[in-house]
């Protein structure tokens, strides 16, 4: 019998020598475990190999037999393939499995070979490919890996993509794709969010400076066309300081033109929404407009057969029509051209692709649809020369024009911003250099035709005694000298603490009180409920250059039958006070004060 072979502890040479040979088992000293395997199945000599698949252990294979015996070495190398085989078989089927989850990923992988060769693809990577049988139809940047690993982003085939590549040890690289189009949108939709916060709340301080500025100009335009109206009333006819009177009358109409469109884009001033047909709207003003083109340039009018009507101010809608198409008049540049205007019901997939909008180099939207709400759609198109996109995004600041001063004064397209913005609507502006400019202003349509406008003056009334309120002197003694011009007894003072001492001492004074509304202690609003506390009857007539957001209805709801605005003309005065209608007219004929 041949000696047995030296052993020691069976899993300690396992692990160290792959493979074990024992000639009988009786005589090796195997660990207790080995024991109880050749018992139970009563064996003598047994050849045991390790299956590895990498570092990680598989198993381990044992050939036995029943009698003592000598291994020789074509058996111990057949055991050490059958154990690289099974480990082989264990491995192959671990990279299924690996090779399955990667399939299931949604970041796309491949790799190359040192030639470029694509190796292997994932079902991700072979999307993204425009064609996964071509090797260089799958994204990768146009340059080189010079280290180890680097990062790319890239847009292929309609996608961003987010690209690593690593250097593998043996050549060749390893490549993961991330697709981030929607992340990108989204920090896209994010930033034009963001700017177009900046823009609203740039407009908005910007109408709330013009809104200050309007009242005390407001102030002054008051005093001064009122006593140039006082100095054309008293001279004559072809005198020279008539002539010099008028042109301050006219200069002083060119000032409150540009203040009440100030006031139109500040939205200070609170204006009557009604019912309001916008296909009237742009039939009245046709006339107008057909007459303030430049010869060679066309007027053409499109509306529909229904009627389209909004909540809104018809005076507003009539004056954001005329500024829109003295826009596309003077984009014509004095040469010949057409100007379009339609008005149409705007269709649902219309509204949806604009609430869904992103600006590009050419458009713009202003404001944002309300879902779910039907819109009137207004466009003036015009044939002109376009804008250029590096200022498209501000054509609506105020006073902000490329017309030069003679031509504009950047207030235009500010009032159609504000009317828009008040009527609860949105504008989308396309425009093209060389190719002409869209505006299309999008308003709510409502569908009942009640008549939601109400008259602010309460009755008729005919007092003669006025108490006037005004903290500017000026404008305190132009409308006391213009009242008392057309009959009325008139008390000018400029606080409203001794006008309501004077009412208070004596209720029947006077028959009628005209009040600023912004005054040192006391509003002209209060000042009205005070005085009304003590003389019930007395007629209240708020005369401001500016309601500071106060609304008519809130106005009369505290006392005041009428609200005025400054500059006003002396006869509008008369009536708000309440003078009869036969003085008003002996004085008609008379300039105007403005």
């Amino acid at each position: 019998m041949t000696k047995p072979r030296p052993s020691f502890n069976h899993k300690a040479r396992l692990a160290a020598e792959f493979v074990v040979a024992i000639d009988d088992t009786a005589l090796s000293p195997v660990g207790p475990a080995m024991k109880k395997v050749v018992r139970a199945v009563g064996v003598r000599a047994t050849l045991s190999a390790e299956a590895f698949s990498g570092a990680q252990r598989s198993g381990t294979i044992i050939f036995g037999r029943l009698q003592p015996y000598c291994w020789e070495s074509d058996e111990i190398a057949f055991a050490r393939a059958v154990a690289s085989l099974i480990a082989l078989l264990f491995s192959a089927q671990r990279n299924a499995e690996t090779l399955a989850a990667l399939e299931l990923t949604d970041d796309g992988i491949y790799t190359e070979d040192a030639s470029g060769k694509v190796q292997y693809s994932n079902r991700a990577a072979r999307m993204f490919s425009s064609n996964p049988q071509q090797d260089d139809k799958f994204p990768k940047p146009s340059s080189p890996l010079i280290a180890s690993q680097d990062r790319h982003e890239i847009h292929f085939d309609g996608r961003d993509l987010e690209i690593h590549r690593t250097r593998l040890p043996g050549g060749g690289l390893i490549v993961r794709l991330a697709d981030t189009t929607e992340r990108n949108q989204a920090v896209a939709e994010q930033a034009r969010l963001e700017d177009r916060l900046q823009k609203t709340a740039k407009l908005e301080a910007v109408g709330q400076l013009a809104s200050g500025m309007a009242h005390d100009f407001n102030n002054i335009l008051g005093a001064v066309s009122g006593f140039a109206g006082f100095i054309a009333q008293d001279n004559a006819t072809d005198s020279q300081n008539r002539d010099f009177a008028q042109r301050i009358l006219s200069a002083s109409k060119r000032g409150k033109d540009m203040v009440d469109q100030i006031m139109a884009f500040a939205e200070t001033r609170t204006i009557s929404y009604g019912v309001a047909n916008l296909g009237r709207c742009v039939q009245a003003s046709k006339e107008l407009l057909a007459s303030s083109m430049h010869p060679g340039a066309m007027l053409e009018v499109d509306l529909g057969i229904s009627p389209l009507l909004v909540r809104g101010n018809e005076v507003q809608l009539g004056q954001m029509l005329v500024n829109l198409a003295a826009n596309g008049r003077d984009a014509l540049g004095g040469r010949g051209g057409m100007v379009e205007i339609t008005a149409f019901t705007a269709d649902e997939s219309e509204v949806e692709r604009l609430r869904n909008f992103a600006s590009t180099m050419n458009e713009r939207l202003i404001g944002t649809p309300a879902p779910g709400r039907r819109y009137a759609r207004l466009s003036v198109c015009d044939s002109g020369s376009g804008i250029s996109p590096d200022i498209l995004d501000r054509i609506f600041e105020p006073f902000f024009s490329t017309k030069g001063r003679q031509r504009g004064t950047g207030l235009g397209l500010s009032v159609v911003h504000g009317v828009v913005r008040a009527h609860d609507g949105f504008c989308h502006v396309q425009s093209r250099p060389g190719k002409g400019t869209t505006f299309s202003v999008y308003l709510p349509l409502i569908d009942s035709a009640a008549d939601l406008t109400g008259s602010l003056a309460r009755g008729s009334f005919h007092p003669c005694r006025v108490l006037i309120v005004d903290d500017e002197a000026d404008m305190a003694d132009m409308l006391s000298i213009g009242l008392e011009r057309l009959g009325f007894q008139t008390v000018a003072v400029q606080s409203p603490l001794l006008a309501l001492a004077a009412i208070e001492e004596d209720p029947s004074a006077f028959d009628a009180l005209l009040t600023d509304e912004l005054m040192p202690a006391m509003r002209g609003t209060q000042l009205i409920r005070e005085a009304k506390r003590v003389a019930p009857a007395l007629r209240a007539v708020l005369c401001t250059a500016n309601a500071e957001g106060l609304s008519e209805a809130e106005a009369l709801a505290q006392g005041a039958d009428m609200i005025i605005y400054k500059p006003v003309e002396i006869q509008d005065v008369a009536r708000a006070v309440g003078v009869p209608q036969h003085e008003i007219a002996k004085h008609d004929a008379r300039p105007p004060l403005v």
